[in-house]
């Protein structure tokens, strides 16, 4: 090739039979990237065209030989997504590159150090995908050959542990990087690249996805709710509910609502623990990190919104619409505050 340099869940989780619908995230934070549109490297030798300045609009780069390079920094673990297409191979050969660079990399140079994914073509079909670092002195993957055809659309996922160890997979096939290739900077930032300089490459619907970690929340958290009964009118009754357990990244829970009462001192709903329902259980989950939806079964379902600001922390706006038993009908809302230890 002559080249001198190439460069929620989302769930409407939140119907509970009459509720409005509420859209979050589940266990990841999407998020789009906000290019800086680079010069022309001062360090390039290509003795050609120089190429046009990229043109983004987030998610969506057109580019014709110039680079961008993320504002945001990032660490694993994260994926890369991205649609990559070559509208027509306008030259004799080309590619398309994504680089991990470090941090404070001059943007008038070529990246170095780095670690480039590279997807090469070429007029004479000599396609092909490689790994290349530090201004492209070692491969330490490929080359491997790979068709790359005009007009079509390449769906890419890049995964990055928390080790720095990537994979690369292209139209949910994994190109088998291994263990080869490890990103070893601690922070990085990623740099977008094409040739050759009037050849262009459109990059669609670009994220990074990081998996979210979700408070801990286990423990008991009670509160005054009001309760909207359809026979009954209005009313409010003590709640307690105890969150048992976490699992997977701390996202899924499960627990027991342990008691509602009434001013008038019986049960709300007419249930206690011991009595009919006993101990009702349930299983959830937090969304964004703040969101909490619970499953209580044949019972009804709830939700709250998470404020870890607030010492105790608070579910607020807790919602429990009960689709079953004595309490069938009956809608409760409060907030509940995390206690310090069981009542």
């Amino acid at each position: 090739m002559n080249k001198f340099r190439f460069r929620h869940l989302r769930a409407c989780l939140r119907t509970f039979v009459v509720l409005s619908i509420c859209s979050w995230t589940m266990s990841v934070l999407a998020q789009s990237v906000t290019w800086e549109i680079l010069p022309w490297p001062s360090n390039q030798n290509w003795p050609g065209p120089r190429g046009s300045p990229a043109t983004t609009n987030g998610n969506q780069i057109v580019l014709t030989g110039r680079d961008v390079l993320s504002v945001q920094a990032f660490t694993g673990p994260l994926t890369i997504s991205y649609d990559v297409v070559l509208p027509a191979k306008s030259t004799s050969d080309g590619g398309f590159e994504l680089f991990f660079v470090p941090t404070g990399e001059p943007i008038g140079l070529l990246p170095n150090p780095d670690i480039e994914l590279l997807m090469a073509e070429s007029q004479s079909g000599n396609d092909y995908l490689q790994v290349q670092d530090n201004q492209d002195t070692s491969s330490p993957w490929g080359p491997v050959p790979y068709p790359i055809a005009a007009g079509t659309t390449y769906h890419v996922l890049v995964d990055v542990a928390a080790n720095g160890q990537v994979s690369w997979a292209i139209n949910g096939v994994d190109v088998g990087l291994g263990n080869s290739v490890v990103v070893p900077y601690g922070n990085f930032q990623i740099r977008l690249s094409s040739w050759q300089p009037t050849q262009v490459w459109q990059v669609n619907n670009f994220t990074v996805t990081v998996p979210s970690t979700c408070p801990n929340i286990v423990g008991t958290w009670s509160g005054q709710v009001n309760v909207a009964d359809s026979w009954r009118g209005y009313r409010e009754t003590a709640l307690s509910l105890q969150v048992t357990d976490q699992n997977t990244n701390g996202c899924l829970l499960r627990g027991h609502l342990n008691t509602g009462t009434a001013h008038n001192g019986a049960p709300w709903g007419g249930f206690s623990p011991g009595g009919l329902w006993g101990q009702v259980p349930f299983t959830g989950t937090i969304l964004d990190t703040t969101g909490v939806v619970l499953n209580f079964g044949m019972f009804g379902q709830g939700s709250a919104t998470l404020d870890m600001t607030q010492t105790p922390p608070v579910m607020r706006k807790f919602i429990l619409l009960s689709t079953g038993g004595a309490a069938n009908g009956e809608t409760a809302v409060g907030d509940l505050t995390e206690q310090t230890s069981t009542p």
